[in-house]
């Protein structure tokens, strides 16, 4: 269903730092017609795309959606598990607000914060952040305009993309739709990743440029939805 989101690939928040990859229980409750609850109980490991799980005690997590009107959802969530040999509590905390600015455009905002304690041998608390801000804009019935803007930093060490070496990540991703008949979504999709080192690797296989441009044009075919 990637027509449903602004861009066609995801991005760097969401690899990078958003917990995707873990198994347990997730219970959902509608309070009302505008707020919403959800409740997490998972493997112990909320370390982006790691599957692995060296924690004994589960990790936790809820969330709270807020409808205020139909042009605006708000969503907060926290998650914590255990670290440092189950001694010491990591936190995450994500943000999302989707505001439809008009019936054409609709502009979505998405903030996290991790924040893990000192294992063996840091010398710092490992504290890190990202944004993303994107906004799109449907033209025509054939015709829809995305674009996506996120900042990442983790300072020395503490984000997936800085154990190579960088502490900030940038990503820009316009996105251009096209839909010439009924079901086919016909895609391009540019993209420019900076960081403030040298992580990315060329034809050569060495990590040697700290920017990456790429370019993707997708099909997309919608099939009984």
């Amino acid at each position: 269903d990637e027509w449903v989101n602004v861009n066609y690939t995801r991005g760097a928040l969401y690899f990078l730092m958003q917990p995707f990859n873990h198994t347990g229980l997730r219970v959902s409750y509608a309070a009302s017609d505008t707020v919403g609850l959800k409740f997490l109980v998972v493997n112990g490991n909320f370390d982006f795309a790691d599957v692995r799980d060296f924690n004994e005690v589960p990790a936790f997590g809820g969330q709270v959606t807020l409808a205020p009107s139909d042009n605006v959802s708000l969503a907060l969530g926290y998650a914590t598990q255990a670290e440092n040999g189950n001694r010491d509590w990591g936190h995450f905390v994500d943000v999302i607000a989707t505001i439809g600015l008009d019936e054409n455009v609709e502009l979505v905002l998405n903030a996290d914060l991790r924040f893990n304690p000192q294992l063996p041998g840091d010398t710092v608390d490992n504290l890190y952040f990202g944004a993303s801000a994107a906004v799109s804009i449907a033209v025509s019935d054939q015709v829809a305009l995305g674009a996506r803007v996120e900042y990442l930093y983790g300072g020395s060490g503490n984000g997936a993309y800085s154990a190579m070496g960088a502490e900030s990540l940038v990503t820009v991703t316009p996105t251009v739709r096209y839909t010439p008949v009924e079901n086919i979504i016909l895609t391009l999709e540019p993209r420019l990743d900076w960081a403030n080192e040298d992580i990315f690797a060329t034809r050569d296989g060495v990590a040697d440029t700290n920017v990456s441009v790429n370019i993707l044009a997708g099909l997309t075919a919608r099939i009984g939805n």
